[in-house]
């Protein structure tokens, strides 16, 4: 049985690319620091996966499975030796850290001079393979530097699938169990694929147009939308996700800004805006998972990451202005998550300006408009009315909108 070894035991590597693995007959080996979750896989080597949805849920066995500790490095090492396909799914910011231990694993194949190897990035990162490309070429030692260019695939990858955070209810049922919604497919990057790829169940890839076109949409449609419902979803005082998306307003301003996107985006790739509508269309039928229990403070947390300049609102926004495409709905959702975050940091509003002004430049209209609609919203958080956010969104705008 071939073996794939993934790097992190967390809800996207048990939840999505775990079931992948498994379900392709590859003999799965997880890399995490979790104590209980490594018991709790060990333990019969499964673990159980509930999928949900707004009608009720069914629980599966995902088989074939172990789990090591990071730290025991001749296990991983030669873990790493036998495999056919290798994944991360550990979060962007604890990436770098286990670099080291892939990169030992890595320098072992290239002194047995073993076929190429392809590392499927399941992280929500933009140029994650850039970025793991550096951190390798950091821990390698110089002989096998053009071994990573030639043997070694990083694979970008787009996860679509929504995965909460395992509740404690979740957890008693087995200390691995994960509760997933039934999307499962999974876009990679094609072009960066080193040797041969095993074949996976759920991975698609798309030659018909460059990655970038999946990474992007992932960040500027998927990721914008469900956080925009969050934002909008605290303002009016809900918990969950489904709840704020069942709202009919919360949806119409939440729909209003992903299709702007969507259609900004359809003009980047020269794409059909028709396909992408779709998909934001099953996207928001897919935030009204109430099975999910997806809570607005996991989908809304760290508002000064999703705020930057190249992240999934003021990234969005520009992608739509770039395009000469409509953008009043993601003016709104720019000043939903400047309002986030000025609760968070506790900022004034000369901080809140000159945070704004390091995204986009004072003189440009889309910038204006973004300034006086978080002008008129701080009415609205003590008296949240759609009328009120709907006048706002109409008020002094240099361009229409779409819907």
């Amino acid at each position: 049985m071939k073996q794939a070894v993934i790097f992190g035991a967390g809800s996207v590597g048990r939840g999505f690319i775990g079931q992948l693995f498994s379900d392709s007959g590859l003999d799965v080996l997880f890399v995490d620091i979790n104590k209980e979750v490594i018991d709790g896989i060990n333990q019969g080597n499964s673990y159980p996966q509930i999928i949900v949805t707004g009608k009720g849920s069914k629980t599966r066995t995902i088989g074939n499975v172990s789990a090591a500790d990071i730290a025991d490095r001749d296990r991983v090492g030669a873990a790493i030796c036998s495999a056919s396909v290798i994944a991360t799914a550990v979060g962007a910011n604890v990436l770098r850290h286990i670099v080291p231990v892939l990169a030992q694993g890595l320098q072992q194949r290239f002194d047995r001079n073993l076929e190429p190897i392809n590392i499927l990035l399941c992280e929500n990162l933009h140029n994650a393979a850039d970025y793991m490309r550096t951190q390798l070429k950091s821990s390698l030692d110089a002989r096998w530097q053009d071994a990573l260019e030639s043997d070694v695939g990083l694979l970008e990858t787009s996860i679509g699938r929504m995965i909460p955070v395992p509740t404690e209810d979740i957890k008693s049922i087995h200390p691995a169990a994960v509760m997933v919604e039934p999307y499962a497919f999974l876009p990679y990057d094609t072009a960066a694929v080193k040797g041969q790829l095993p074949e996976i169940k759920g991975l698609v890839g798309d030659t018909a147009v460059p990655f970038s076109f999946y990474s992007d949409r992932k960040l500027y449609v998927h990721n914008m939308g469900h956080c925009f419902c969050a934002y909008l979803g605290e303002l009016f005082g809900d918990d969950y996700i489904h709840q704020s998306i069942a709202k009919p307003f919360v949806r119409y301003f939440v729909r209003g800004a992903m299709i702007e996107s969507a259609t900004a985006l359809a003009a980047k790739y020269n794409q059909e805006p028709a396909g992408i509508i779709d998909h934001v269309d099953d996207l928001l039928s897919r935030f009204d998972n109430s099975g999910l229990m997806d809570t607005l403070e996991r989908v809304g947390r760290e508002p000064e990451r999703k705020m930057k300049p190249d992240d999934r609102f003021v990234g969005a926004l520009l992608l739509a202005k770039q395009a000469g495409m409509p953008h009043r709905f993601l003016s709104l959702a720019v000043a939903a998550g400047l309002t986030k975050l000025v609760q968070t940091k506790q900022w004034d509003r000369e901080t809140t300006w000159s945070y704004l002004q390091s995204s986009m430049s004072a003189e440009d209209s889309t910038y204006l408009d973004v300034q006086r609609i978080l002008d008129a919203m701080d009415s609205i958080q003590s008296n949240p009315d759609f009328g009120v956010l709907n006048s706002i969104l109409s008020q002094g705008l240099s361009t229409g909108s779409l819907v």
